[in-house]
């Protein structure tokens, strides 16, 4: 199979901006102006010089954040594997924007070490490989889409060798693993959390980036995207997440894969699933107190989680809500979590319009999954003088305590009613525990009975 008569860049960027698509042209211009895009860049710019002067990062490399015995055993964890995948697809990039050769090498060096089974003998967390037993994981659908994003982007600079080389690191690495896993009952294929939209979605992504010249490539999409439309059906008629607040930055998944679906079958306007994603925006909104931190649920109580933004970009730019571009131009943009995507999908031509009391109540409640209650005094992104929380659904989600009834009282920013918060996971018996019991929240209890989990 031979794709030498397909134009490249096609997911995420294109050269041909029919159906309202953005082009390298777009990005490079959006580039160019002061303002937010720069700023994202010129980070994204940095990481992809430094590769210039450093060794690939291998499964052994130092990074911050990583434990020692993680760096001595070469474990495939999540901080070496994302530093990977994001300095490839840094280099990638910065070849279309930059047209620099020197970034190209910089690409081909950090893949190549990713196909080296002496620098990565597999891509998967080993832990992952002892408890479960599978040829794949999440390390597999995060360097299986970074990879074939990278191919994507990089194909224009590439000799037909090299692409080939990639194409078979790919399969081998990545899209048999997965096949294999997929054969062997991987539970991920069904349980529909991160798990599912990390691995199943990553392969998807790497299937559009290798249409035409995979035989496998649209079972990948196929299989991918059912799943993905699935994920979406957990979300409640509001967009509330089926997990607690910190757990929902997963919806950057979905994002990224319907975002990336659009360019490869070339979607006019806005998709269904970016309209479902749209009404989870708000949800994300009204569980964020000044000046930008969530709400304290489950088990993220007692710690204060940044402001869900990722994703807000996206949706903003394909819905034109002035709002969600306020959202994220208030809280998003000091430290990017994801700076490629978030460089891709920021739109610097539309318009940022905060809130008002008239086109977004300061009180509203979402019914499904944690039921979610939040009333303010109003919408300034900084202080306010009274916030309150509330949470009124069901113990039964994803990362959760038996703390249905707790209430959260913030005034300028300071806590006023507090929630002990949860503690690192107990191996085993984590209901035995003070902290992840209903004694440890803001909850009425009746006789002296704590509430159940299985409520």
């Amino acid at each position: 199979m031979t794709d030498e008569t397909t134009t490249h860049p096609r997911i995420l960027l294109t050269h041909d901006g029919s159906g309202g698509l953005r082009t390298v042209q777009d990005l490079s211009a959006a580039i160019q102006r002061p303002g937010i895009s720069q700023q994202i860049w010129q980070g994204i710019q940095a990481t992809a010089e430094e590769s210039w002067h450093t060794e690939p990062i291998h499964v052994h490399t130092p990074l911050e954040g990583r434990s020692e015995a993680d760096q001595r055993r070469g474990n495939r964890e999540y901080i070496v594997v994302n530093a990977a995948g994001h300095r490839v697809l840094c280099s990638a990039l910065a070849s279309l924007l930059t047209q620099d050769t020197r970034h190209v090498d910089a690409a081909l060096a950090q893949l190549d070490c990713l196909f080296d089974e002496a620098q990565w003998p597999e891509w998967q967390d080993i832990f992952h490989r002892e408890k479960f037993g599978f040829d794949a994981d999440l390390r597999t659908g995060q360097l299986s889409r970074d990879v074939a994003l990278a191919y994507d982007w990089l194909h224009p600079f590439l000799t037909q060798p090299q692409r080939q080389r990639i194409v078979a690191g790919l399969d081998e690495r990545g899209i048999q693993p997965f096949l294999r896993a997929v054969e062997a009952g991987a539970w991920w294929v069904e349980r529909m959390n991160n798990w599912n939209t990390v691995i199943v979605g990553g392969l998807g992504i790497c299937g559009m980036a290798l249409t035409g010249v995979h035989p496998q490539a649209q079972q990948l999409i196929d299989m991918a995207t059912g799943s993905m439309r699935s994920y979406l059906e957990h979300y409640g008629p509001e967009g509330e997440f089926n997990e607690n607040p910190a757990y929902a930055n997963a919806s950057s998944l979905p994002v990224l894969y319907f975002h990336a679906l659009r360019y490869h079958e070339n979607q006019p306007g806005v998709s269904p699933e970016i309209q479902a994603l749209h009404r989870h925006c708000f949800w994300c909104m009204y569980a964020t107190a000044p000046p930008g931190v969530l709400v304290s649920f489950g088990d993220c109580a007692g710690q204060r989680y940044p402001a869900l933004t990722t994703f807000f970009p996206a949706v903003a730019a394909a819905t034109r809500d002035t709002v969600l571009q306020w959202f994220y131009t208030t809280y998003g943009t000091q430290s990017p979590v994801s700076p490629i995507w978030e460089l891709l999908w920021f739109d610097d031509t539309l318009q940022a319009q905060p809130p008002t009391p008239e086109n977004l109540p300061l009180g509203r409640r979402f019914a499904a999954h944690s039921g979610l209650i939040s009333s303010r005094s109003d919408w300034n992104p900084q202080t306010t003088a009274s916030i309150v929380f509330g949470k009124a659904g069901t113990a039964r989600v994803n990362h959760t305590h038996p703390d249905g009834g707790q209430i959260e009282i913030l005034g300028h920013n300071r806590p006023l009613i507090v929630d002990l918060g949860s503690v690192n996971y107990p191996s085993q018996d984590k209901d035995r525990y003070y902290h992840f019991n209903s004694d440890g929240h803001n909850q009425v209890t009746l006789g002296g009975r704590p509430q159940r989990y299985d409520l």
